[in-house]
């Protein structure tokens, strides 16, 4: 969401609308991100943050919501690079 839109609800209804579409689908949800305030954002609706890695010395925090202990290992894509 753009900064200046941020803080009015679009993104949690963007979240929102993703998260029943998964769920619809019996779909985990799997995402990135670099910014401590995006992690809190997400952690507040559900996703749990399940690894940290540092790439190119910018630390990124993987989160997940519906995973399983098979699926958990999705980050690691990031630290292949």
């Amino acid at each position: 969401v753009a900064p200046e839109f941020q803080g009015l609800g679009y993104g949690g209804r963007l979240l929102d609308d993703l998260v029943e579409h998964a769920r619809a689908l019996n779909q985990p949800i799997f995402l990135e991100s670099d910014r401590v305030e995006s992690v809190r954002f997400y952690e507040r609706r559900g996703f749990s943050s399940f690894d940290e890695v540092s790439l190119l010395g910018v630390e990124c925090h993987c989160l997940g919501l519906r995973f399983s202990e098979k699926t958990a290992d999705l980050c690691d894509s990031v630290r292949e690079l």
